[in-house]
């Protein structure tokens, strides 16, 4: 106990102040001062406490939201890496795919069939042209080609289209007859003659042109001695004949038969063809006669 005067220490068992005489009273031994004192310190140390810890929490968790963050970014830089590595792969599969189309016979040929199809002409001969590019062996492309410019009223290159064709691959039924029929719907028969004589050689072809063929025509009488100066030549199927006598060519420079003949007494070659309304030619015919009679 201290003393409320003069705050001396109270001596145990004593009622008055030692030193200043003053009457004892119980006095509490630290002051109110003290206690806010204390008070204070003790409330500055728990919130001191507090502050720190809300400090470090706060950086704790400022930490892991930068973590986060982080974190976020990492995952987000990985989709946009991703999503342009399917960019990348998509572009080239698809320009694979693209070159693929373009250099494939097949998707050509059935993209003209389709375009063919729907009357789309120019776009068809764009893509059966790739086709034949693509393989020059084939001839159903340029075959499908020809054809179309004959749809389109173009023999000319229909024709040029074949004439290729057989150029690479030589002649066949089908080629042939193509050529046949374009020729004879220009009205072109010295094609047609042309055309013959190269297949001259090949008996399945020349029966294409069968149609075209001339018979030879015929004498009356035959080759032979004959008193009579006199004689004729008949085309079986009514076609004009021209003649010579003196052994030169009658498709170059005959005279076109127009009744008997009258023959110079001796030996004497006459040559004749009959040539049809188209102009094609027979075969030369030909007979030696002798004439006796003298004139």
């Amino acid at each position: 106990m201290r003393c409320s005067k003069c705050g001396a220490p109270i001596l145990a068992g004593k009622i008055y102040c030692s030193v200043c005489g003053a009457e004892v009273r119980l006095v509490p031994d630290y002051n109110f001062l003290e206690d806010d004192m204390l008070s204070d310190i003790v409330s500055k140390g728990v919130n001191g406490t507090t502050d720190k810890k809300k400090r470090i929490l706060d950086k704790k968790d400022a930490g892991e939201d930068k973590k986060t963050i982080v974190k976020y970014r990492i995952l987000w830089a990985l989709v946009g890496l991703l999503s342009l590595a399917s960019v990348v792969v998509l572009f080239y599969v698809s320009h694979r795919i693209v070159e693929y189309q373009k250099n494939s016979y097949d998707y050509q040929y059935d993209l003209a069939a389709e375009c063919q199809d729907e009357e789309q002409l120019e776009d068809a001969l764009y893509y059966y042209g790739r086709a034949w590019e693509l393989r020059p062996e084939d001839i159903n492309a340029p075959y499908e080609i020809a054809d179309i410019y004959l749809e389109m009223g173009q023999e000319d290159k229909a024709a040029s289209v074949i004439e290729q064709v057989v150029s690479r691959n030589g002649y066949d039924k089908e080629s042939c007859q193509k050529l046949i029929d374009i020729y004879e719907s220009q009205e072109d028969y010295d094609k047609i003659r042309e055309l013959s004589r190269k297949v001259e050689d090949n008996i399945e072809l020349q029966e294409l042109f069968e149609s075209y063929t001339v018979k030879k025509p015929e004498f009356k009488p035959d080759s032979g001695t004959y008193a009579s100066d006199r004689i004729e030549i008949v085309s079986s199927n009514g076609y004009d004949i021209y003649y010579t006598t003196d052994g030169s060519d009658p498709v170059a420079s005959g005279r076109l038969y127009q009744g008997e003949i009258i023959l110079k007494k001796g030996k004497t070659l006459v040559l004749a063809v009959a040539k049809s309304p188209k102009g094609f030619y027979s075969e030369v015919a030909e007979a030696l006669y002798t004439i006796q009679k003298n004139r």
